[in-house]
């Protein structure tokens, strides 16, 4: 896998990107490329570049990025707004529309736990994202909350 810094901004705050690419010398280019959203830990070092590491063999371009906050990207430090998460993304697929090397009629989101939820609700607004994939995902905290706590009463703890 190869990788490239690929900064953008946000909301007038810089994120940390990197841009994981196939290591087949270009040939498969333009490439099918993802977005991949971090989930409560908001970095890239973690869920993202975990995908990269599985998809690129297989031929994907993958942009994993720390969200605003989070990581080595700026802003308030551990602000966790999915509303963000969501400006975020919207302007990481932005970043990506300046990429000569990747098909930007092919961008899809792939996201896990609370980052599932995120790019459900990015790809909705969003008509350049053509695909989504939405792993262990969380979009409803208040909800979740209640499950849990049915169960652990149920439980009978």
């Amino acid at each position: 896998m190869i990788s490239r810094p690929l900064p953008f901004f946000s909301n007038g705050s810089r994120l940390d990107a990197d841009l994981h690419l196939p290591e087949d010398d270009g040939a498969g280019a333009p490439y099918l490329v993802l977005v991949a959203a971090s989930g409560y830990q908001g970095q890239k070092v973690i869920h993202p570049e975990r995908f990269a590491r599985t998809l690129t063999p297989h031929g994907f371009a993958v942009l994993a990025f720390d969200y605003r906050g989070f990581g080595l990207s700026e802003g308030e430090r551990g602000r966790l707004v999915p509303q963000d998460w969501a400006e975020d993304i919207r302007a990481a697929v932005d970043r990506l529309t300046t990429v000569g090397h990747v098909n930007t009629n092919r961008i899809g989101l792939i996201g896990w736990g609370l980052g599932g939820g995120v790019v459900v609700a990015e790809a909705n607004e969003d008509p350049r994202v053509r695909a989504v994939a939405s792993l262990n995902c969380i979009s409803d905290g208040v909800q979740r909350r209640a499950l849990v706590v049915d169960a652990l009463r149920r439980a009978g703890s």
